[in-house]
């Protein structure tokens, strides 16, 4: 399609394809330095009347960090969009050549992003394809997104994984992945995936096929950021974390909020001299055309007002507002004191961190722990200390429990209470509680490791319990078909083939809680004649 004339625009270079179409980079006729990104879509006939519509929502939107709609049409039956041309390279190219970003430019990256999302969503657009090859790095060094709502006219397909690891299916959130309808807090995953692959230059999940890559968004967490850059702040890694939560509950309700936690933690790495001053954001208040015509004054004729007997001073604007506001100052200041009261907070936090609930013990931090901590220093630090450090493993074990993760460890004790993790992440309750209760066994009495033992011995006292395969019906008649088959061989002369399958079942039975039983009944099937 070199030189051919689409719309207002000629084609002069192919940029690039995927699942969804081909990219062009064209000129105008009149000017060859006014470029224009023009992307060709594939799809069925039924996209075209959809894509018309969709387009004109499109084109409403207008923001520094999104990449404009200028237009589209119909070319060869299909339709495509024209869209702002943005100079410089994508992140995915820049991952292919090596050149991964600091971590202070990923999260500038984060605050632009997050921006351009708040934008698109107050104006009921998803962008739904957030992944490195869409985020666009202009000449001034900030970032644009491309492709925001495109997916949008394709329904709920999930991307095909292809070749590319870091192609669409590699971003896409577990509700995605599931068929189920998209949110606010899907991109916001999909956002969770981008920011984990700038860091730590590949995406957080692979696969060598669909199935297995949508299996581990739905319910594997991947290796933490940290695994791969051990200078990354924690709190910055707390947050891809929080992203790619496999609950959408547990992630932020709104960009409003995330951008809210990311200007947070700027601040906090900037006051602790880890970051330079914070990039300004643009505000979304108002259509670049709405902030024109308020910067426009308005010329209106002289009006003749009528003259109006005094007001009583009671009913006077200059003096009843300011004592409102010094009566509310008043109120304020006193439910100030009492917040910051470091006894109040402390005993506020105390229902909140006798619950039995994690979520009540992050609310006990945020709300009353950690304002006590950074106002009050000398207060409660011992306390406070001692609830972090008996909390949060245990709120690891409830989150491990629901969708796993992968933590790093440094003595033999945690490397085990660490694997007995892994396995309530795979749903083996048992087989973790066996797990714990060795580590108990031997490590009691070794004092540099009573942490993990203390750990151990807690988490296996929370699992669930488990019925062995002789005290599940179904699971008892397919044993029992197994041992069949093997009597079978072995009366056959086929001596080898059921050997093996007592082998086997010896093995896969191993550490069912019925384990004994089972070893004693293929001991007795070896013996018989």
């Amino acid at each position: 399609m070199i030189g051919e004339k689409v719309g207002d625009w000629i084609i002069d270079l192919e940029l690039g394809s995927d699942h969804r179409g081909r990219s062009f980079r064209a000129h105008a006729p009149d000017d060859a330095t006014k470029l224009a990104t023009i992307k060709i879509l594939v799809g069925s006939p039924d996209l075209l009347e959809l894509f018309r519509g969709r387009l004109n929502l499109l084109r409403k939107l207008s923001h520094p960090h999104l990449v404009a709609y200028l237009g589209g049409g119909i070319v060869h039956d299909q339709p495509y969009y024209v869209a702002e041309h943005v100079e410089g390279p994508d992140y995915q190219m820049l991952l292919r050549d090596g050149k991964k970003p600091g971590w202070p430019d990923v999260l500038s990256v984060a605050l632009q992003a997050i921006s351009a999302l708040r934008h698109a969503h107050h104006r009921s657009v998803l962008h739904g394809d957030l992944k490195p090859a869409n985020v666009l790095v202009s000449g001034t060094g900030t970032i644009k997104l491309a492709e925001c709502g495109i997916s949008r006219l394709f329904g709920a397909e999930v991307p095909p994984l292809g070749d590319n690891p870091l192609a669409s299916a590699a971003f896409i959130s577990p509700e995605q992945a599931a068929g189920k309808t998209p949110t606010k807090r899907s991109d916001f995953y999909s956002l969770g995936c981008l920011l984990y692959a700038l860091l730590t230059g590949r995406a957080p999940f692979t696969a060598a096929n669909p199935v297995e890559l949508i299996h581990k968004h739905c319910f594997v967490m991947p290796e933490r950021p940290t695994h791969f850059l051990p200078d990354l702040p924690e709190e910055f890694d707390m947050m891809v974390m929080k992203l790619l939560s496999k609950d959408p509950a547990l992630r932020p309700g709104s960009g409003t909020m995330l951008l809210a936690e990311f200007e947070r933690l700027w601040a906090s790495l900037e006051s602790r001299g880890k970051l330079k001053k914070r990039p300004s954001l643009p505000n979304d208040d108002a259509m670049p055309a709405q902030a024109e015509a308020a910067r426009t004054p308005v010329k209106l004729p002289p009006m003749v007002l009528p003259v109006r007997p005094p007001r009583p001073l009671m009913s006077r604007p200059l003096v009843v507002v300011p004592l409102f506001l010094l009566v509310l100052s008043l109120l304020a200041g006193g439910f100030f004191l009492v917040r910051t009261d470091p006894d109040d907070l402390w005993l506020r936090a105390q229902p909140l961190m006798k619950s039995d609930d994690p979520a009540d013990w992050e609310q006990a931090w945020v709300d009353y722990l950690e304002p006590l901590s950074r106002s009050h220093p000398d207060k409660y630090t011992e306390e406070i200390k001692a609830f972090r450090a008996r909390s949060q493993p245990t709120a690891e074990l409830r989150r491990a429990q629901a969708s796993g993760r992968a933590l790093k460890h440094g003595s033999e004790a945690e490397r085990f209470y660490l694997e007995g993790m892994k396995r309530c992440e795979a749903g083996d309750f048992t087989g973790a509680r066996r797990h714990w209760d060795r580590v108990v066994t031997a490590y009691t009495g070794v004092e540099s490791e009573a942490r993990w033992v203390e750990l151990s011995r807690l988490a296996a006292s929370k699992m669930p319990g488990q019925e062995g395969a002789l005290h599940r019906p179904a699971a008892r008649a397919t044993l029992d078909t197994a041992l069949a088959n093997a009597r079978t061989s072995r009366k056959n002369g086929k001596t080898a083939e059921a050997d093996a399958v007592l082998d086997a079942l010896e093995n896969l039975y191993r550490d069912d809680p019925d384990g004994h039983e089972i070893r004693e009944i293929i001991r007795k099937e070896r013996e018989a004649k």
